[in-house]
């Protein structure tokens, strides 16, 4: 199965954004987790509204691949 993991701020949109349009492209929700250093409460919310996980920056190994084998 695959999976992605982006940050939440890019340069021309957010990873949010950017998520979606790659759910979009393969035609199927993909497991996305978004990697953030905001602790904006809506950011976090509208992010889990479409489905794809959350994680506050920093962003331990251990706590990235925990979560990957979740997936």
């Amino acid at each position: 199965m695959g999976y992605s993991s982006v940050h939440y701020q890019l340069i021309n949109e957010t990873g949010l954004e950017l998520a979606l349009q790659i759910q979009k492209h393969f035609q199927h929700a993909i497991p996305i987790i978004i990697i953030t250093g905001t602790s904006d409460l809506k950011i976090r919310e509208a992010i889990e509204r479409q489905g794809c996980q959350f994680m506050m920056k920093p962003v331990k190994p251990e706590g990235l691949n925990s979560r990957l084998l979740q997936l």
